[in-house]
């Protein structure tokens, strides 16, 4: 199972891109400077993990060969 909440908000109507950046920003730091919860190294953001990821894979998609092959045998058959 996967829920999803998804909300989007037309920031502008609010404010101004840049004090609205600037705003966002402050808060990230802010929690960025709590403590990590036991266990754990440092405070995460949502989206960073995901990020960094893809920052590392420089736009390439890692697959099991598996995977890989199912693709390719569905697109064979579709041909």
């Amino acid at each position: 199972e996967c829920h999803w909440l998804v909300i989007a908000l037309a920031t502008s109507r609010f404010r101004a891109p840049g004090p609205f950046q600037s705003a966002a920003e402050e808060v990230l730091a802010e929690l960025r400077a709590c403590p990590p919860a036991s266990g754990f190294e440092r405070v995460e953001i949502p989206g960073e993990r995901e990020r960094a990821h893809r920052d590392a894979s420089k736009g390439m998609l890692a697959l099991p060969q598996a995977t890989w092959r199912q693709i390719q045998d569905l697109a064979g058959s579709l041909q």
